[in-house]
């Protein structure tokens, strides 16, 4: 009798799938706005658009529905490929194909939603997309599903943490070099270093502008504060002197490859500042999460993160009137994620980013202040959910600040993807812990 896979199966690929492929339908649509068109008109029309050359105009968007795809055509492998064998992988002709067939149907579909516009670029952006996706299930799918499978089931529970750990600096690295404008010419590292974005002494930008420096401190900090709570399960590190020491290493060599990576970027800033505070912040993220901690520790660490993000999504404080505020409001749009897609995409990304480890971490620090075992995920989206209309609510009385109803749902979520992960870590802690007294 063979055994039944567990999570992911295929079906939960499938699922996937079909969420992304909803979401770029979505994404398409939005603002929703649909326009009756005449058959005749709407030829017309797509043969004016297909008759446009494809050309690349903005490397951004490409990149962008690139990714867009690539998700797709990846779960698509795997939904179709997963606990089979290699034969299985020829489905990647006739699914690369469906995905060109739905990126023309949507391109085709938004001449009946205006104000989007119709282009063969991106019919290939998403096409080189699906076949991406297509390709890293072909090279790597397989035992992707296995590592992943390993995890949830936690076959491998000493490891789970430390998996945890590179899966994070994987995405930290990817996040830090969004929108991938790289560069290794010395003239344009000069012109950044002139520009002020390149600032080898510390805290030289503080005395101008502390608030800023503040605003920027904990940007930072958002990012490596998960690292520490991570690093905090990894049996190594659990406990000792020499332990805290191990961790603030890692945090300066982490910290010093960002800053190194953020070089390289165009548009992002390199400071010297943040190889000083980023491992402090790994390290209290360390200790925090670390085991035997006293809850009164833990719940400071949870009312300073909450002061923190209060900064982060209030500064610069600058108030207007009531009435101001007022007339934003009745402006607001209450459709989800319309606001995200109505931006460059690769902006939108990195904003989204940023609100997802912000709120991921106050769900982690969360569930290392409760105990595991008593509280649910949803007993931390919904106070996170409140918190974060809060803040939104807030920037209705700040002229330079955007509410946003998205920014709700991906904050809550965000916080209770974050308490999910770490009391999961803290349960399995605990079971190990059981059976190694009963033994």
């Amino acid at each position: 009798m063979t055994s039944r896979p567990t999570a992911p199966t295929r079906r939960h690929f499938a699922l996937l799938a079909i969420a992304f492929a909803a979401f770029a339908l979505y994404g398409s649509w939005v603002p929703l706005q649909y326009r009756p068109l005449a058959w005749e008109v709407a030829q017309r029309r797509w043969s004016e658009v297909c008759s446009i050359p494809i050309r690349v105009e903005s490397k951004s968007d490409w990149a962008a529905n690139i990714l867009l795809f690539t998700p797709i055509g990846f779960f698509g492998m795997a939904a179709l490929c997963a606990d089979r064998r290699r034969a299985a992988d020829l489905w990647a002709v006739p699914l690369i194909a469906a995905c060109i067939g739905f990126s023309v149907f949507l391109e085709f579909s938004q001449l009946y939603f205006p104000p989007r516009t119709s282009s063969l670029d991106d019919v290939t952006a998403e096409s080189v997309g699906a076949a991406l996706g297509v390709l890293v299930w072909m090279t790597a799918g397989r035992p992707l599903t296995r590592q992943a499978r390993a995890l949830w089931a936690g076959s491998e529970t000493s490891g789970t943490a430390g998996r945890l750990v590179i899966a994070y600096l994987v995405v930290l690295a990817v996040v830090q070099i969004m929108p991938p404008d790289l560069t290794i010419s010395p003239h344009e590292l000069y012109h950044k270093y002139k520009a002020g974005l390149v600032r080898p002494v510390p805290f030289t930008a503080w005395p101008a502008d502390p608030a800023t420096g503040v605003k920027k401190l904990l940007e930072g900090a958002a990012w490596f504060l998960p690292l520490g709570l991570l690093l905090a399960r990894v049996p190594r590190w659990r406990r000792g002197q020499q332990a805290a020491w191990e961790v603030l290493l890692v945090g300066i060599a982490v910290a010093g490859a960002v800053e190194f990576e953020r070089l390289v970027v165009v548009v992002h800033s390199s400071d010297a500042t943040d190889v000083i505070t980023n491992p402090l912040v790994v390290l209290a993220g360390w200790y925090v999460g670390g085991e035997g901690r006293d809850k009164s520790v833990r719940g400071f660490a949870v009312a300073t993160w909450v002061a923190a993000l209060a900064y982060l999504n209030w500064h610069p404080f600058d108030l207007q009137r009531g009435a101001d505020a007022w007339e934003r409001w009745q402006n607001l749009s209450w459709l989800p994620f319309a606001d995200y897609l109505q931006t460059a995409y690769l902006s939108s990304l990195e904003n989204a980013a940023d609100k997802v480890i912000q709120f991921a971490a106050l769900g982690a620090l969360t569930a290392a202040a409760l105990a595991p075992t008593r509280v649910r995920a949803w007993h931390v989206i919904v106070p996170a959910a409140l918190l974060a209309a809060v803040f939104e609510a807030g920037q209705l009385f700040l002229p330079t600040r955007y509410t946003s109803v998205t920014d709700v749902l991906v904050e809550a979520g965000s916080a209770g993807l974050g308490f999910a992960i770490c009391s999961r870590l803290r349960r399995r802690n605990v079971n190990l812990q059981i059976w190694a007294a009963a033994a």
